[in-house]
């Protein structure tokens, strides 16, 4: 047995091998191609589940965002050191695990004669032999930590590439690198396999074929070589390309095949050889993972020079120190299997060792996955805060890959063939045909008023009593706002909730007070219900706008909100609850049926509980779930029991959340007013016509005692395709989906409502007049309705809106995925843009009043100046988008409001 070699002299092997493998595989030695086919396949899964780790690193945002955030918070100084401590190493651990599972191969199911007739008599010999042959657990190994290597390059190209948040104009290696980060990651790959062939420690186990095959060569010497010879053209380069030196170094280091132990002696002295390797590897694994952590901590004080340097030392090192650890592991347990072989023909006592921690940690890797999953089922925990904070979407990611991998590994290893894709095809069909879909019905979890059923007024009867009780209040003010809001995840989210209390922050809370209405979609409906929330809280607790204001209060209740991971329990709905849920029998063993939206609904409702806290303490009205369970249409009518007519509180503005329902694509609406289609035509006061889907009014005849509740209403506005499951209400109401796949802006619901009020102010009813008002007040109150000025502030993602009849063709889009394309741009590019554009054109640019979030760039420009739309805002994100909502409230100020604009100069947020 050799001594320990150079790393010098080791490379000089490997590249010896590597040379002659190659001219060999060149001119087909059959031998070479048969043994690079048997890799290929021994690897496939593998193979292809890394691709598709890729593709999801590089081509979706939401995956991308995590990375994004995580490194714009480490560039920044941002991070604290214990979350950092905790989140690198948890992700490391989550993804150590991945590396684990691609390696080892699972148990063996251990049961009677039911095993046999369910599974069949699987034959595991092909599995164990590969192991056994010199060379192929370094091979595993270094597959094995290819999910590593892609999520540290990953991780490397966020920190290397500009921040657009603070350099606008990014360099060009910064954006070549966004534009080609899957070549990049493939480049690295490539660059670790062959960092890994040339650096592989030399293979200890002993193959007899593989002896018998060197002995073979030294009875016949040059018959090593089965391929053709090459043609005399061909001579040159053979001299050139192929060392016979090299060859001959690789053939002396066969030799030691012949020095292969043969008793249990002998291989107790390799395993101590053995052994001496794996502690020294185990060392090297514990004090890499260190070092890479402060690696990539002190990023932010490394010049430009060396960082690229750093990064790929952080990209390859981690992976490769994993390898080492897992060869040596691999190479003990396989020399200890020889072992037991011999001590079974010496007929001695067999203990094993390396044999036992493999078992123990294969084990202890099912229970932690069992665990794992269990933690990921259950909605008592997924809804809470640290499982967000701990739980990032890279590891649950990660995680599911895990599980699904050790699941199917299971049962191919287990299962014949034809019984394995039965099985599959057998869930297949219970899927698509039998699929239970009962977690997907609303739940209704609004409290139900005293009254047993609140009702709602039209909107005429609430416009006039909202204009009387401000009549009679302050008629110094003529203004009367209609916001809507777009959709667009934690962004559109934040950045709503940033403008409208930024408005009501510079003006005292009167903006509160002149809003009318507030139609939103989607992640808008979510900002504008968390500053519903916000607002409801300080009137009911009698706490006054400075308060509420004061000390960043709402910065800190946004921050709350919106920096939350909302991504881990989406992937965990996606791909295990929700799914297992479907299949029929599986889905008893879930109690209460919940849906991922349904836990989406908790996790909202926990944020803005912990957010009010925050803010008001043991003055909260609700100590527990307000989010969740206060009633909808409690926010504007007050009713004593038996009451059956509305009576309206109008401290609030009224929110309507839009969305779309899956059978006929019609825009739905929960209004809190009543929507009577039929008397669209003959009432031009009603702004709802039979196309638009009145879903309170229709749910109550179906289930009259049931409310929704504010969570649940906004929640229907924000079902984002996959992310969010479809919720099916009844069999006359029907399911819907995000309301952006009918229009993004929540613009056209808007329209409808100015338009009924200008008609409703020019023609107030009559009876209402004579019923609600002195003989003395009234002509002074139609005057003050005539004089109403109604303004519409649209608050949106993107500054994009201009130049739009000229097409940005790019030149590179497959033409197969051209209707696709047109088909997802339709609701949120073209049906937006024609409501934004017709209500621009009629109403003017002093009548609609923007606030944009990202400004527009033009075309191949080098940046857009954009925040990722995703479910998770990081801490630097929020804190440009509380800026950015301060700069654009203080320039459009005035255009909102004069007399506000003259008071007193911007707030600082």
């Amino acid at each position: 047995m050799k001594p320990p070699e150079s790393l010098s002299a080791r490379i000089h092997r490997n590249l010896c091998e590597n040379t002659n493998w190659l001219y060999d595989l060149w001119y087909d030695d059959e031998e070479k191609r048969d043994k690079l086919q048997r890799y290929y396949q021994w690897h496939f899964k593998e193979l292809v589940l890394c691709v598709i780790l890729a593709v999801l690193l590089t081509r979706v945002d939401k995956v991308q965002q995590f990375f994004s955030a995580f490194a714009t918070d480490i560039k920044n100084g941002v991070q604290l050191p214990l979350q950092f401590v905790v989140v690198f190493g948890l992700n490391g651990v989550v993804i150590f695990w991945l590396c684990y599972v691609f390696w080892h191969k699972p148990m063996r199911f251990q049961a009677g004669h039911w095993r046999r007739w369910i599974c069949g008599d699987k034959r595991r010999e092909d599995f164990e032999a590969y192991y056994r042959k010199p060379g192929n657990a370094w091979r595993v190994a270094m597959v094995s930590s290819l999910p590593m290597l892609l999520v540290s390059a990953t991780l490397s190209l966020a920190l290397l590439r500009d921040n657009p948040l603070d350099n606008k104009t990014s360099s060009p290696l910064s954006f070549w690198l966004e534009s080609n980060a899957m070549p990049v990651l493939f480049g690295l790959a490539v660059l670790y396999l062959i960092a890994g062939s040339l650096i592989r420690p030399r293979s200890y186990v002993c193959d007899s074929r593989s002896a018998r095959r060197h002995q073979r060569e030294q009875d016949h010497p040059g018959a090593t070589h089965s391929a053709a010879k090459p043609p005399k053209h061909f001579r040159r380069l053979e001299k050139i390309f192929r060392c016979e030196q090299c060859l001959k170094e690789s053939r002396d280091e066969e030799r030691h095949l012949e020095d292969c132990p043969k008793t249990a002696t002998e291989y107790d002295a390799q395993l101590g050889m053995l052994w001496k390797a794996y502690r020294k590897n185990f060392r090297l694994l514990l004090v890499s993972m260190t070092v890479l952590g402060i690696l990539v901590w002190f990023y932010r004080f490394y010049a430009a020079p060396f960082c690229y340097f750093a990064l790929l030392v952080f990209s390859l090192w981690g992976p490769l120190a994993v390898a080492f650890f897992l060869n040596s592991f691999s190479e003990c347990l396989i020399v200890e299997a020889q072992k037991k072989d011999a001590c079974e023909k010496e007929d001695k006592t067999y203990e094993p060792k390396f044999e036992t921690w493999y078992d123990w940690l294969m084990r202890a890797s099912y229970f932690a996955g069992i665990a794992i999953f269990l933690t990921c089922n259950n909605k008592s925990i997924t809804s809470q805060e640290w499982f967000s904070l701990w739980m990032f979407p890279i590891a649950m990611l990660m995680f599911v890959f895990i599980a699904y991998y050790q699941v199917l590994d299971l049962l191919a290893y287990n299962m014949t063939t034809l019984r394995f894709y039965a099985l599959i095809g057998a869930v297949l069909v219970l899927l698509v045909f039998f699929a239970q879909r009962d977690h997907y019905r609303m739940k209704f979890n609004g409290e139900a008023p005293r009254s047993g059923s609140l009702q709602r007024a039209s909107l005429e009867a609430y416009f006039l009593q909202w204009a009387k009780d401000r009549f009679q209040k302050d008629t110094s003010g003529f203004e009367v706002y209609l916001v809507a809001a777009e959709g667009g995840g934690s962004r559109s989210g934040a950045w709503t909730g940033a403008v409208l209390t930024q408005l009501d922050s510079v003006s005292d809370g009167r903006f509160r007070r002149q809003c009318f209405a507030m139609s939103a979609v989607s992640g808008g409906a979510f900002g504008t219900a968390a500053t519903l929330a916000l607002w409801d809280h300080a009137q009911q607790s009698g706490i006054g706008d400075a308060a509420v204001y004061r000390n960043g209060c709402r910065v800190n209740y946004l921050g709350r909100v919106f920096k939350r991971n909302y991504i881990s329990t989406a992937l965990a709905g996606v791909f295990f609850y929700d799914l297992l849920q479907q299949i029929p029998g599986v889905h008893l063993l879930y109690r209460g049926q919940h849906s991922r939206t349904d836990r989406h609904q908790d996790e909202e409702d926990n944020a803005v509980c912990a957010g009010l806290g925050d803010i008001f303490g043991e003055k909260r009205r609700l100590q527990h779930n307000y989010f969740k369970k206060t009633n909808f249409l409690a926010l504007y009518y007050t009713n004593e029991w038996g009451d059956s007519v509305a009576r309206p509180k109008t401290d609030l503005p009224l929110y309507f959340p839009n969305t779309c329902r899956v059978e006929d694509g019609r825009r739905g609406i929960v209004s809190p007013v009543l929507m009577n289609g039929a008397q669209a035509k003959v009432n031009p006061e009603n702004p709802f016509n039979d196309a638009a889907v009145d879903i309170i009014g229709i749910a109550r005849d179906k289930e009259p005692a049931k409310a929704l509740s504010i969570g649940e209403a906004t929640s229907l506005s924000e079902l984002f395709p996959y992310v969010n499951s479809t919720v099916f209400i009844n069999e006359n109401t029907g399911s819907f989906m995000d309301g952006g796949a009918y229009e993004n802006l929540g613009l056209t619901t808007l329209y409808e409502i100015r338009v009924a009020l200008e008609k409703i102010c020019g023609n107030p009813d009559a009876a209402w007049l004579g019923q609600m008002l002195p003989d003395s007040s009234r002509p002074v109150f139609v005057d003050y309705l005539k004089k109403l000025q109604f303004k519409m502030l649209l608050i949106y993602n993107f500054d994009n809106h201009e130049n739009k009849t000229r097409a940005y063709y790019e030149g590179n889009s497959l033409q197969l995925l051209d209707p696709i394309t047109a088909m997802m741009q339709t609701p949120f590019g073209g049906h937006t843009d024609y409501m934004y554009h017709k209500v621009k054109s009629e109403l003017g640019a002093q009548e609609v009043i923007d606030f944009p979030l990202l400004t527009s760039k033009e075309p191949r420009s080098t940046r857009s100046d954009k925040i990722v739309m995703s479910r998770w805002l990081s801490k630097y994100e929020m804190n440009e988008i509380m800026k950015r909502a301060a700069v654009c409230v203080d320039s459009n100020l005035c255009r909102v409001n004069g007399r506000w604009c003259g008071e007193s100069g911007i707030k600082p947020f």
